[in-house]
């Protein structure tokens, strides 16, 4: 607020009108401190113009006390009730919450939307690692006889396990280069529901690509495993 209406001068002293046309507590007031920009519902709201009242000044028939405890804040909810009592025995309180719960409840509708996504990121990569499983193993019948050529001209075991999982390597890099174009055209849809993490962030983009690729040289190497075991004389019969 202090940035907007008053970016070149001391915003101390200032004055400014409070309230509506239509509010009770429509006023001038004067600029008297500087706090810093607050989140006012959610974590993943952009600060607003916001202003601090004394409470017999505003006019609201509610409040909102925050304490600060040591040790676990709910062992000192029944001391703050009593200290309420005290002041007015007739004053209702409710809605108690710690700060992380209601933290969390700020943010219900991202978490519920996360685990959402997570489970459909689950199925999607079995979905994909039995697929490539399933590419990868047909590829290996088919290249069968080149294979066997290979195991008998010299070919050892380890070089046919690194031209398979290779091969599954280079499928894996390819579908993961595709993934990560798209998850950045999608990122500015899903901003809004990111809590905590950047849309551009590093460790998510580096993280997937290398459980991807993980899940590219399991999924190689049971075939992989197969085709360096075959005989070249049965292999080369194989039609």
């Amino acid at each position: 607020m202090a940035k907007q209406y008053w970016p070149k001068v001391d915003p101390i002293g200032q004055r400014f009108k409070f309230g509506g046309a239509s509010d009770t507590t429509n006023r001038w007031v004067t600029v008297i401190g500087v706090a810093a920009d607050v989140k006012l519902r959610r974590l993943n709201d952009k600060p607003t113009l916001q202003g601090y009242m004394p409470f017999r000044q505003g006019g609201w028939n509610s409040m909102a006390l925050v304490v600060r405890t040591h040790g676990d804040p709910i062992q000192s909810t029944g001391a703050v009730l009593r200290t309420i009592k005290e002041i007015d025995p007739l004053l209702p309180a409710y809605r108690i919450m710690t700060m992380g719960a209601n933290v969390e409840r700020s943010y219900w509708q991202q978490r519920l939307y996360g685990k959402m996504f997570g489970a459909f990121a689950v199925i999607a990569l079995v979905l994909a690692a039995v697929g490539m499983y399933g590419v990868i193993s047909y590829a290996v019948t088919q290249r069968t006889q080149e294979i066997g050529v290979r195991v008998a001209l010299g070919a050892q075991r380890g070089d046919v396990l690194r031209l398979i999982v290779g091969h599954g390597l280079l499928l894996g890099g390819i579908g993961a280069a595709i993934g990560i174009v798209g998850a950045a055209g999608a990122t500015k849809a899903l901003e809004s529901m990111l809590v905590g993490v950047g849309k551009w962030d590093p460790a998510t983009f580096v993280g997937i690509t290398v459980l991807l690729l993980g899940v590219a040289v399991l999924a190689s190497l049971i075939p992989a495993t197969r085709a360096a075991k075959v005989d070249p004389v049965e292999a080369l019969r194989t039609e």
